[in-house]
């Protein structure tokens, strides 16, 4: 039937309509190509976004800018964190915002400068203003846009006071720039807290009493502001000092590094960005474990678990609560787990796992001997599976206990009465909790002699006691007073326990201790857990978890006897790379201390300076008032760098020939002397010949050395060797000549300079905004673009072109083989 034949016109038809597609699909292809390249020419990198505590995450990274030289090369000294009271947010009562301001954030602040040091920021800490800041021209490092930051719980910009940024319309041009704000900043401060005390939607719906989190980071990564903010509302109802210290410690620990996202930007020795943080698997889950190597080495001796593969971080709760704080079933009396009970204060440990975290961050060392008096205990020396098994298991996790076996009991250190209850961290396990909220050995009235004695040297135990007028059938916590000794010899504890004025000792866990005058008994725990708490507040028995980092043995004082191969010891500690204000040994892998009378930093000698003391920079090794001619500062740097600059710099010798020059022998002499200095740095036609008075036996040779600074100078130095050595001495047709004084003219000339300084690398972190200006010199421009921009269009059109055209010619061969296969099916049908 010919109806079912194809016409050959009509294929010919679909196969032009299939093509004209195809080569439109190509030139849509086209077009995205060309945009994507012009595009890729106005890239705008802007910088990070910036995190609360509670609930976001950090959104800004904000680079200070100060007019005083960088800090790199100063030595770590004691963290000074200035607290801002913003007034106009402090909705507090009298007694409340006195004891805020006058006790608790004054001796949190101070904890902090015992505890952790940082490379001080020089002069006073001022802050830029800039979202965007040009990185290239004259205007490099000064702010392409503004924004004035924000940091509070609520709206509130930094006072103008403590910013300091120069905005310019033009990378370009100096004449464009203007002062944004030139304020005076914050004296004396490495960290600027602002303090606010605002009932906002954070804190209702719990008990939280205060949050924070840091708002601005310098060029390094660390935090130099932040704020704190202390809820009105739940503040009236825990006024107690001790609380609101404990927690106010807490959230500030936060805004100082302690956060998820920060975990991931810590710095190595080195100063490389690294993740402290990884994923492991434990119990069938994907965990975050903090993995640095300083709180790893703290964990494994903490635990006794030398193959520890990372320390558990807080898996359950909102974010700024999962990821940022340790998990508590591991960690439950340490200052960064997620819940502190609020009516404890002083049972609050921090501990060698935080003050590790931050040292780890590489913006802070720490002070391992300001952990709290009260120590952390919990779960220590339990072993690997008390960390890696689930709390379900009692076999593994002793602190587990069941609300239908034993309700009331004592918490885990003896310290006070407790009841079996889960909280939303313990996942899902039930632990012995304080029932109370004081502890045993805090003193109140006792009516009884044969009942709980609270007071300064009391315990919990389980018992029946009573008078002898009451009997009691089941087990209950009660406070007595106890005694613990400790051999010191051999560290096994004696416990002892005093009830109605008779001491009776605990040789064994279970044991029962009768009282005359009392009926039934208190049941003894194990010595040595009773008396865990009182053992630690012994030095000789509470050993130093922290060996140095990268540290292969160490003696209980924490001094390091052997580092890992490949790192650098000093002072008995290790180091990837020898500590700022140090040098290597030549063919060791020890650090020796800088001459600190003159160099705050050197390398190879203590006295080759790369940094110096006060206001002085450093140049070839020697600490000078500024850097000469053709050398600069670059960023993050102390030492003096070539920066682009060419420069041409004249030199005279003083000759005395044996018998007198002939005018003939100038020549002779010029080429001589060109030879002898020749591969140097020698401008050729710049040599000079005269006669030194009257006398034709003396004469000068004047010449020019050009170059990059370090070019002149090492051409200089090395003709000065050699006219030491009397290697400038020569002979004109047997006539002796000698070079017997060397002077530099003082006078230098600058033959070429960039338009901005040019150093080697760069250092720089700031924001990216291209920009090219039609009035740059030496830059040909068409629509804002040079030629080498407009070539690489070019290639990138072409090669864009080509890749159509042969897939439209692939397209177009494959629907022409398509229809011809088409029309033989079709006719082997009809026949």
């Amino acid at each position: 039937s010919p109806e079912l034949i194809p016409s050959k016109s009509n294929n010919r038809v679909d196969d032009r309509i299939h093509t004209a597609k195809s080569v439109e699909s190509a030139m849509k292809f086209i077009i995205k190509l060309l945009v994507l390249i012009l595009v890729s020419y106005q890239e705008i990198t802007a910088t990070p976004s910036h995190h609360r505590c509670i609930h976001d995450k950090i959104r800004m990274k904000n680079v200070p800018v100060s007019p005083q030289k960088s800090a790199r090369s100063a030595k770590y000294m004691p963290i000074r964190i200035v607290p801002y009271f913003v007034n106009q947010y402090m909705k507090l009562d009298q007694n409340t915002e006195n004891l805020i301001k006058n006790r608790v954030v004054k001796d949190v602040l101070d904890y902090f400068n015992s505890a952790l040091a940082v490379i001080p920021v020089q002069h006073n800490l001022r802050f830029s203003p800039c979202s965007y800041v040009y990185t290239s021209g004259v205007n490099s490092g000064k702010c392409a846009a503004t924004s004035p930051p924000m940091c509070g719980p609520i709206p509130f910009s930094i006072p103008k006071d403590h910013l300091y940024g120069i905005y310019c319309s033009n990378a370009y041009s100096v004449q464009s720039c203007s002062t944004y704000a030139n304020g005076t900043g914050v004296p004396n401060a490495d960290f600027v807290l602002y303090v606010f005390a605002v009932n906002t939607t954070d804190c209702y719906g719990g008990n939280t009493l205060a949050y924070s989190t840091s708002c601005l980071t310098n060029y390094d990564g660390r935090p130099i502001a932040g704020y704190v903010n202390f809820c009105a509302k739940n503040l009236g109802r825990y006024p107690d000092y001790h609380a609101v210290r404990s927690i106010a410690t807490h959230e500030i620990i936060h805004s100082l590094g302690f956060e998820s996202e920060y975990f991931k930007r810590f710095k190595n020795p080195q100063g490389k960005t690294y993740s402290a943080v990884e994923y492991i698997r434990i119990n069938n889950e994907e965990r975050a474990v903090i993995k640095s190597p300083t709180a790893l080495q703290v964990a494994r001796r903490y635990f006794k678990c030398p193959n520890l593969r990372g320390i558990l971080l807080e898996d359950e709760g909102s974010s700024g609560t999962a990821g940022s704080h340790w998990e508590m079933t591991i960690l439950k009396s340490e200052i960064m787990q997620p819940s502190l009970d609020i009516r404890r204060g002083r049972d609050v440990s921090i501990s060698e796992f935080t003050l590790a975290v931050l040292q780890d961050s590489g913006w802070y060392l720490a002070n391992f001997s300001a952990i709290s008096p009260y120590k952390l205990l919990w779960g220590k020396g339990l072993g690997c599976d008390f960390v890696n098994k689930p709390c379900s298991n009692p076999a593994t996790y002793p602190y587990l206990c069941y609300p239908n076996v034993t309700r009331v009991g004592c918490n885990f250190d003896f310290q006070a009465r407790a009841a079996c209850v889960a909280s939303p961290f313990s996942n899902g396990c039930h632990i012995m909790e304080p029932a109370e909220p004081t502890d045993c050995w805090q003193p109140k009235r006792n009516d009884k002699a044969c009942s709980s004695f609270y007071g300064t040297s009391s315990q919990c135990l389980i018992g029946t006691i009573e008078d002898t007028l009451h009997i009691s059938h089941s087990n209950f916590p009660y406070c007595f007073q106890t005694k613990c000794q400790i051999n010191p010899n051999n560290g096994r504890a004696t416990f002892k326990v005093t009830i109605n004025n008779q001491e009776k000792i605990c040789y064994r866990k279970g044991q029962k201790l009768v009282f005359s005058g009392c009926n039934g008994y208190a049941m003894c725990p194990s010595p040595e857990d009773a008396c865990m708490r009182y053992k630690s507040y012994l030095p000789q028995f509470y050993s130093p978890l922290v060996c140095s980092s990268y540290c292969s043995k160490c003696s209980d004082d924490n001094s390091c006897q052997t580092c890992l191969k490949g790192y650098y010891m000093h002072n008995h500690k290790c180091y990837q790379q020898c500590p700022m204000g140090t040098f290597v040994l030549q063919h060791s892998y020890n650090c020796q201390d800088c001459n600190t009378t003159r160099c705050s930093s050197c390398r190879n000698t203590p006295n080759y300076c790369t940094g110096c003391a006060g206001s002085l920079v450093a140049n070839d090794g020697i600490c000078v008032d500024d850097c000469p001619m053709g050398r600069s500062i670059p960023p993050h740097s102390d030492e003096c760098t070539d920066n682009g600059v060419i420069i041409k710099k004249s030199y005279e010798i003083i000759f005395l020939s044996r018998s007198g020059i002939e005018n003939s022998d100038i020549d002779k002499i010029k080429n001589s002397f060109q030879k002898l200095i020749q591969n140097q740095a020698l401008v050729g036609n710049s040599i000079e010949f005269m006669f030194l008075g009257n006398a034709t036996d003396y004469f000068v040779i004047q010449f020019s050395l050009q170059g990059s600074y370090t070019q002149v100078m090492k051409s200089y130095k090395n003709i000065l060797l050699r006219f030491n050595h009397q290697q400038l001495n020569f002979s004109i047709n047997g006539n002796q000549i000698s070079a017997f004084n060397f002077t530099a003219i003082p006078e230098i000339d600058i033959v070429f300079s960039p338009s901005a300084p040019i150093f080697p690398t760069t250092t720089g972190m700031a924001t990216t905004i291209p920009f090219m200006n039609p009035t740059i010199p030496n830059q040909i421009l068409f629509l804002n673009l040079t030629v080498w921009q407009w070539i690489l269009i070019g290639i990138g059109v072409l090669l864009g072109l080509a890749i159509s055209m042969a897939l439209v010619w692939w397209l177009c061969r494959k629907r022409s083989n398509s229809g011809a296969h088409s029309e033989l099916l079709l006719d082997n049908v009809i026949e």
